[in-house]
């Protein structure tokens, strides 16, 4: 059995925040995780340094 996170629309620093506080905690039980960036940055899109940052946190793929 494969075991996907898919974690919906991100929206800004502080939601960020908590996402990589729960991945650091629960990461080890997921095969992937798909995230929907497409508001990352305040709503507003998502920059390079952002999508490094999200990875950093061990998400796997990103969608727009």
């Amino acid at each position: 059995m494969i075991r996907i996170l898919f974690i919906g629309d991100i929206v800004g620093k502080h939601i960020r925040e908590h996402i990589s506080s729960f991945l650091s905690e629960n990461r080890q039980h997921y095969d992937f995780v798909l995230a929907n960036a497409e508001n990352a940055v305040s709503g507003a899109g998502i920059t390079y340094p952002v999508l490094k940052e999200l990875y950093s946190f061990g998400i796997d793929a990103v969608s727009m």
